[in-house]
């Protein structure tokens, strides 16, 4: 099957709606920034796995933590 075809049959009317992009984005992201704060010794950031506190959402049986 031709590429083109295979585009029409996954996405019908892709392109009516998107004349101007050969193919739409899978995903976008949004990063906010982050202001500077407090952060984690290098001992206790290398087991939490970031230097922010505020990054750390560790996960337990029941839930989330926040320690």
């Amino acid at each position: 099957m031709q590429e083109k075809e295979r585009e029409r049959e996954l996405m019908p009317g892709y392109e009516t709606l998107y004349p101007h992009a050969r193919k739409p984005a899978l995903a976008m992201a949004y990063v906010p920034d982050q202001e500077w704060g407090d952060i984690y010794k290098p001992d206790v950031a290398f087991v939490r796995g970031t230097i922010f506190p505020e990054l750390y959402k560790p996960f337990t049986e029941g839930g989330p933590s926040h320690a």
